[in-house]
């Protein structure tokens, strides 16, 4: 069909206010994905990407009940354990970025991860937006009650005295893992690292005697200590713990330049809408000043950090755990 030139223009003139209108409901469609007033409608899925049992499964139960109360909807915690984080964090930014599937994480899967995997198929810092900080704690080192050793020298004595004997397990790349290795270089102890899916699971293996030592936060630790059903050796944090205040930091053990505290924290899938991310900062924001979970959390063994900015805790760490990355030559795939 052939069209003069008047017709030709009539033509597109339609063509062009049809895309314009396009363009126009197109981005109606966006202001109203990103205020959506809605929001939330249903259950939101608190992902934990660690088995039970944790310390990031700890924090999340404590908050996600009162996180419900105040966005009015179910808050379902969710562990996908596995891969040292790796595997739950991975289904977080494949799920869709509407503010119905969020994440607990923090130094382990959003600051060491990145230091040391090579190869991920997923950005633990890019893939992700800082909802709000929780709590921060400080690492333990905790060995079996039957060793007979009562201190770090006697520990490494111990384990020079038994060469290719003696255990120490943890998730692989995170935190736990860099202090076991930390610890080696800094005291020369004679120690086989021994991977596991899950902070309660190298537990087990601790109180059953077959590992030395394991690794991971006070909180989970504590209540275990206090038992006697373990042994505390040493804290990282920079000064001792007003609820374990017979436990040597390590520094004071001459152990030095290990990284003291954990974060945690919720984050969301990158491109969840601003206003929807807004939504869940402020009900964060609500719970952390409830009297009951800043005691909670306290009697778990964490310090409450709610009003600080989780996205700078973050940025800061990622800088001092590069270097530490680069001195233990712990690079996986």
């Amino acid at each position: 069909m052939n069209l003069n030139a008047e017709q030709h223009g009539s033509v597109t003139r339609r063509w062009t206010a049809r895309a314009m209108l396009a363009l126009v409901v197109s981005a109606s469609g966006m202001a109203f994905a990103q205020s959506d007033p809605g929001y939330p409608s249903r259950p939101i899925k608190l992902i934990v990407p660690f088995v039970p049992g944790g310390p990031n499964d700890i924090a999340a139960r404590l908050v996600a009940p009162h996180l419900a109360e105040r966005l009015k909807t179910s808050v379902i915690v969710t562990n996908i354990g596995g891969a040292g984080g790796r595997i739950g964090s991975k289904a977080v930014t494949s799920a869709p970025a509407d503010g119905y599937t969020i994440m607990i994480g923090g130094t382990n899967l959003n600051v060491v991860i990145p230091a040391v995997f090579k190869g991920l198929d997923y950005d633990p810092v890019k893939d992700f937006v800082p909802v709000g900080a929780i709590a921060t704690d400080a690492m333990l080192l905790a060995i079996h009650p039957g060793l007979p050793v009562k201190n770090v020298a006697e520990f490494v004595q111990y384990s020079k005295s038994h060469p290719g004997k003696v255990n120490a397990g943890s998730a692989p790349g995170i935190g736990p893992h860099f202090v076991i290795e930390l610890f080696k270089l800094r005291t020369g102890a004679d120690m086989t690292f021994v991977p596991y899916k899950g902070a309660a699971l190298a537990i087990q293996d601790t109180l059953g005697g077959h590992l030395a030592m394991t690794v991971t936060n006070k909180a989970v630790l504590l209540p275990l200590i206090q038992k006697s059903q373990l042994r505390a050796l040493a804290v990282t944090s920079p000064s001792r713990m007003a609820d374990l205040p017979d436990v040597p930091t390590l520094k004071e053990s001459g152990v030095l330049g290990v990284p003291s505290i954990n974060w945690y924290g919720l984050l969301a899938p990158v491109a969840t809408p601003p206003a929807v991310v807004s939504r869940l900062q402020s009900a964060l924001r609500e719970v952390g000043k409830l009297p009951a979970v800043l005691e909670g959390i306290r009697k778990l063994g964490l310090e409450p950090e709610f009003e600080e900015d989780f996205g700078a805790a973050l940025s800061a760490q990622r800088r001092e755990w590069a270097a530490i990355a680069k001195e233990t030559r712990i690079t996986l795939e």
